[in-house]
Formats: C-alpha cells, sequence, structure tokens
C-alpha cells in the first residue's frame, strides 16, 4: 500500500511541475530511478536528498538559476540529485 501511495505522489508531483513548467514556456529534464541504479550519473550533479514537489522542481528549473541546467534524477519519493549530466 505504501508503495502504491508514493508512485501516486510521484505522479502527482511531476505532474503539476511538468504543467506549470510548459505554461512559463521553460523545459525539464526528469529522470526516475527504477530497477537501474543511478548514482554515478546523480554525483555528477548537486547531491539533494530533498522531499520531492512541484514547487522545489519549479524553482530548480527556474531559467538562470544555479541548478537549472542538466537533469533532476528522482529516486523513491524523493529528489536526489539536481543539475546532473546525462550520457549521450
Amino acid at each position: 500500500m505504501r508503495a502504491q501511495r508514493q508512485i501516486e505522489h510521484v505522479a502527482a508531483e511531476v505532474s503539476k511541475a511538468a504543467g506549470q513548467l510548459s505554461r512559463e514556456g521553460h523545459g525539464a529534464l526528469i529522470v526516475l530511478e527504477r530497477e537501474t541504479g543511478l548514482e554515478e550519473i546523480a554525483e555528477s550533479g548537486v547531491m539533494l536528498h530533498s522531499d520531492l514537489s512541484s514547487e522545489l522542481l519549479c524553482t530548480i528549473f527556474a531559467p538562470r538559476t544555479e541548478l537549472h541546467d542538466g537533469a533532476v534524477i528522482i529516486r523513491g519519493d524523493g529528489i536526489l540529485a539536481a543539475a546532473a549530466l546525462l550520457p549521450l
């Protein structure tokens, strides 16, 4: 049951942030960690280990902020890192 609530929370927050960012004309790279660990990719950015919220995602991807370039890595129901460099 907890896993289902976690999935619903992540989906709701990412969806809300994507809608807001789209309305403002801002892009975002959001990666959801699943079976494949993304620790090495996360470490290329800034480790946050923070709660996930649409407000924080929108703040991270606001233009001309320090963390807006690169990807956000979501692990479980939290933000693991921001400004992570994704491999080609």
